[in-house]
């Protein structure tokens, strides 16, 4: 999913009057907690990521692929509740991200070996 995608979605999902800027640095947040709390834990190389801002390409390709990638959907939509204290729609959204963000997790677990572990071979 692009960064363009995710925020188009989320704003027909939830309408709004916050800025595009505003959804841009969640997503660039979001990312930057993906790339230290997950895929820095489980790939073989550091992984450089500048984040992103208001003049990073809408076509610019999030971190998380298909078919989890609709976690970012339900993180903006969480945090559109969030910031019009809609407090009751935040908590249903945030569990709704929760899981899928742990869906997502449990597959790269799953598939990709800690960082600093070597396979035993016989």
């Amino acid at each position: 999913m692009t960064l363009g995608k995710a925020i188009g979605l989320a704003d027909l999902a939830a309408p709004n009057e916050l800025e595009y800027p505003l959804k841009v640095k969640w997503l660039s947040t979001l990312d930057g907690s993906i790339v230290t709390d997950v895929l820095e834990q489980h790939q073989k190389e550091d992984i450089d990521f500048p984040g992103y801002d208001a003049e990073t390409d809408p076509e610019t390709a999030l971190l998380v692929p298909d078919p989890w990638d609709e976690l970012y959907v339900t993180y903006l939509i969480m945090m559109i509740h969030l910031e019009n204290s809609e407090i009751e729609r935040y908590n249903n959204q945030a569990l709704l991200y929760a899981d899928q963000l742990q869906r997502w997790k449990s597959y790269v677990v799953r598939h990709h070996m800690p960082r600093g572990v070597c396979a035993i071979k016989f």
